[in-house]
């Protein structure tokens, strides 16, 4: 059985790496918003293992995320070498 992005256009795969970077970046942001909000309201001083986890739950999200992607940007790197290479080859 195939894998989706082996049958996917190189511009689908494009497309659908810009919409998980955008959930990326979301829930980057709302990690952001919620430390800032704890260090700022000073709430980190009442829970100090909450905001911990909080902290830590947000690098690994990141990290898994980061992760996630590393599938699609390597076949679209493949195609973009694979392409480049057909490129330089044909006489013109």
């Amino acid at each position: 059985m195939k894998n989706s992005n082996e049958t996917a256009s190189t511009e689908e795969l494009k497309s659908k790496l810009q919409k998980i970077r955008t959930i990326q970046v979301t829930i980057l942001i709302i990690f952001a918003f919620i430390i800032l909000v704890w260090l700022i309201l000073g709430y980190w001083r009442n829970n100090i293992a909450i905001f911990i986890v909080t902290v830590s739950s947000g690098i690994t999200t990141t990290a898994a995320l980061i992760a996630s992607t590393s599938g699609i940007t390597a076949e679209i790197k493949k195609r973009e070498s694979t392409e480049q290479k057909t490129e330089s080859q044909t006489p013109g």
